[in-house]
C-alpha cells in the first residue's frame, strides 16, 4: 500500500542520510592519501591509516546506529497510540535498516583501499548487488512479509556488498580487520 511504502521511505531516510554524510565522505578523502602513501612506498603508514580510519569510522557509525536504534525502538513502542498516524511501522522499519550505518562504514573504507590499489572492478560491481538483493527478497517473500522484507532486504543488500568487498580485499592481500600500530 502507499502508506507502507511511505513508511519504508521515511524509515530509509535516517540511516541513508547518516551513512551518506558520515561514511560517504570516506572514499574521496581516503583514496588520495592511500595512493600518495603507496606511491612513496610507505606501506606501513598506508596500513596504519587504513586501520585507523577503519576502526574510527566503524566505532562512530556503530554509535550512530545505536542511537538511531534506540530512537526507532522508542517510536515503535510509543508510536502506536497516535490517533492520526501509526508510527509503529516506521520505528520497526527503521530498526530493520539500522545495520546500514556500520556496514556503510566498512564498505566505504574497503572500497577506498581497493580503489587505491587500482582494483576498480569489485567496488564498481558491488553497487549492483543492492538492487539485485532487494528485488530477490521482494520476489521470494514480498507477498508474505510486505514492506518489512523491503527493509530487511535493504540491510541484507548492504551486508552482501560488504561480503563481496571483503572477499576482494583478501584477494588483494589486505587484512579484513587491520591492526593499529602502537604509537
Amino acid at each position: 500500500s502507499s502508506a507502507s511504502l511511505e513508511s519504508y521511505l521515511l524509515a530509509f531516510l535516517a540511516p541513508s542520510f547518516l551513512a551518506d554524510v558520515f561514511c560517504g565522505s570516506l572514499l574521496p578523502v581516503l583514496v588520495p592519501k592511500l595512493v600518495e602513501l603507496n606511491y612513496r612506498e610507505v606501506e606501513a603508514k598506508a596500513l596504519d591509516l587504513y586501520a585507523h580510519v577503519m576502526w574510527r569510522s566503524l566505532l562512530l557509525a556503530s554509535i550512530a546506529a545505536a542511537i538511531l536504534a534506540a530512537v526507532a525502538a522508542l517510536v515503535a513502542t510509543l508510536g502506536a497510540g497516535s490517533a492520526r498516524i501509526n508510527l509503529r511501522p516506521l520505528g520497526i522499519l527503521t530498526l530493520l535498516m539500522t545495520p546500514i550505518l556500520p556496514l556503510a562504514a566498512v564498505a566505504n573504507v574497503w572500497r577506498a583501499v581497493l580503489n587505491s590499489q587500482r582494483n576498480f572492478v569489485i567496488p564498481a560491481l558491488t553497487v549492483t548487488l543492492t538492487p539485485a538483493v532487494i528485488i530477490l527478497c521482494i520476489v521470494l517473500a514480498g507477498r508474505t512479509y510486505g514492506v518489512s522484507i523491503l527493509a530487511a532486504g535493504t540491510s541484507l543488500a548492504s551486508l552482501a556488498e560488504v561480503v563481496v568487498l571483503g572477499w576482494g580485499l583478501r584477494r588483494a592481500g589486505f587484512p579484513i580487520l587491520p591492526q593499529m600500530q602502537e604509537r
